[in-house]
């Protein structure tokens, strides 16, 4: 019978027309399990903000000292004011006009409107956003920033990354600027009052950003010491500190589901309703000869969180992550990777005649047949039989199997451009 079958039960196989397959036990199991996995994952996600808060401003307020102090500032500064003054002969109508050819004529969808490097037209302003936007759009993206906004004195948001409604408009606290009395209308106004200093608007809702709470970081633009305009950042949602009590109805859920789960597992019986669907229900196969390497996981995050080495934590993940990002440069430069895959590919095709017999008879020989234990169906260098991927695997896999050891990667795949997977370590 297929997955779904299992999953669900059926009145007739596909497999085999008329034979009935009844409903495995493991659908009660790996459903609870993947929503054990859900419910952790949402308070993985909020013990992160509530442990991290902290460490999340002290970073932005460096990211937007750091950005001050960038000569490009003052360089991007003077040619968007000049283009800004030079658009249109007021203030009106360089916003009416900046936000139908940036927001209303812009190709991209709301919330992608960053894309749109510069705008049609022979006004300067638009050279200044084609020389200077990608740079800011990077520096948001590498900092995780939600926008990045550039004031003139006026008050005039001469420019932002993301050009939500806000762009163009006034922020004076005794102009008509529709979000003056916003946070970033304070953080305006904050950093004109102290140019030298960082400048922090606590979260509230932000009308721009359809009503989301919304924090800014706030400074002066300074040349010589001169005051030219405003630099100013708005923080990223997760940034946003927790109260405990946000974290009481999470909990609640993930303490029901874990006790369902650990029910089930105990007693065999419930009100199991599989809610997984034929993709999900694949997944979780997969996955269930990892399940106690991801219980240790959720256990070992659990700990750390608790005890408040979240950035820790997320700096060694973060450098964990360059490391296989070089480790898998390096293998893929080695010229045994292309005799490797040639070998490979030359066997698959003659295995078998077409690719669902290939399939099916390599799960059978390297995964039914293996005599190794399920999260152990490596330890097999090759599989009986006379066919040639048997010798290509013999001769390939203990090296690949070393790789994975010394490198600490969960799996290592060969996919031709077919899109076949014709050689995996793991199986």
């Amino acid at each position: 019978a297929n997955h779904a079958e299992l999953l669900l039960g059926s009145e007739s196989s596909s497999v085999v027309p008329g034979v009935p397959v009844e409903r495995t036990r493991d659908a009660c199991s790996l459903t609870e399990m993947s929503l054990v996995q859900v419910d952790y994952e949402a308070l993985k996600a909020i013990l992160i903000q509530l442990y991290g808060s902290k460490d999340f401003l002290k970073d932005h307020l460096g990211f937007i000292a750091a950005e001050a102090a960038n000569p490009v500032l003052v360089q991007a500064f003077l040619a968007f004011k000049e283009g800004w003054d030079s658009f249109r002969p007021s203030d009106d109508l360089r916003m009416q006009d900046l936000q139908i050819a940036y927001i209303h004529s812009n190709p991209n969808a709301v919330g992608s409107k960053d894309n749109l490097d510069y705008a049609q037209g022979p006004e300067s302003y638009h050279t200044a956003h084609r020389n200077f936007h990608p740079t800011y759009r990077d520096i948001l993206y590498a900092r995780n920033y939600y926008d990045i906004f550039i004031f003139d004195l006026d008050g005039n948001l001469i420019y932002s990354v993301y050009k939500e409604l806000d762009y163009a408009t006034n922020f004076m606290a005794n102009g008509t600027g529709e979000w003056k009395d916003s946070g970033l209308g304070e953080a305006f106004r904050a950093a004109v009052a102290h140019p030298s200093q960082i400048n922090i608007i606590d979260w509230k809702p932000y009308g721009p950003s359809y009503g989301a709470l919304a924090s800014f970081l706030s400074t002066g633009i300074l040349q010589e010491g001169e005051l030219l305009g405003v630099f100013c950042t708005q923080m990223p949602p997760e940034s946003k500190p927790v109260e405990v009590s946000e974290m009481e109805p999470i909990l609640e859920k993930a303490d029901q589901t874990i006790r369902v789960a650990v029910d089930y597992y105990k007693t065999g019986s419930n009100d199991c309703s599989p809610t997984l669907s034929p993709t999900a229900w694949e997944i979780e196969l997969e996955q269930l000869s990892r399940l106690k390497y991801k219980f240790q996981k959720v256990e070992t995050e659990y700990a750390l969180l608790a005890n408040g080495y979240s950035q820790s934590w997320l700096n060694i993940s973060v450098q964990g992550l360059e490391e296989q990002k070089v480790f898998t440069e390096t293998e893929s430069s080695k010229l045994e990777l292309v005799s490797a895959m040639w070998d490979f590919k030359q066997a698959w095709d003659k295995y078998r005649d077409t690719n669902a017999e290939r399939l099916l008879s390599l799960q059978i020989a390297y995964i039914l047949l293996n005599p190794f234990p399920t999260g152990s169906k490596d330890q097999l260098d090759a599989a009986d039989g006379p066919e040639e991927y048997h010798k290509v695997h013999a001769q390939y896999h203990p090296t690949y199997r070393a790789i994975l050891y010394e490198r600490n990667f969960y799996d290592i795949f060969f996919l031709d451009l077919g899109g076949n997977c014709i050689y995996s370590v793991y199986k």
